[in-house]
């Protein structure tokens, strides 16, 4: 967490992984916990390693988002800005989207701030459906990226 921007913070907890985003230049901890995701590429693989058919069970926690995405401790430091293994480019066919800030969740210091930021009413979303002003069946549409495996 205080490496530089761009890197991988994952660290085991319970048996099971988390994986944060470094967000600050070196030695300044701070990064932004991944609480979940929508599906979008190598959904085959995805499916297999949560041995669950419904995407919305793949990715809606962050010990999920380990096991879909085989994230392990070998990824802890990964600058995903330049690794040929991650890919985040924008989409700009992705229709727009709200940003909706609440409660943290999982913890008891802090819970009350508005640092938990999610997609408003994106259905991937993981937590609590009343944090959402929408109802929860909406997705990202992802044109034809969507089908890649």
């Amino acid at each position: 967490m205080f490496g530089p921007a761009g890197r991988l913070y994952v660290y085991p907890i319970h048996a099971k992984y988390c994986v944060n985003f470094v967000t600050q230049r070196r030695h300044t901890g701070a990064a932004v916990l991944i609480r979940a995701l929508q599906p979008v590429w190598n959904l085959d693989g995805m499916r297999d390693r949560r041995q669950q058919s419904d995407p919305r069970r793949w990715t809606s926690g962050p010990a999920m988002i380990c096991q879909a995405m085989q994230i392990d401790r070998s990824c802890d430091g990964l600058d995903i800005l330049s690794s040929p293994r991650w890919s985040l480019t924008p989409d700009h066919r992705v229709a727009p989207i709200e940003i909706t800030a609440g409660p943290r969740i999982g913890v008891s210091k802090g819970a009350e701030l508005p640092l938990r930021f999610f997609i408003d009413g994106n259905r991937f979303v993981s937590g609590r459906a009343s944090d959402h002003r929408r109802p929860r069946c909406q997705s990202i549409p992802v044109g034809q990226h969507g089908s890649q495996k």
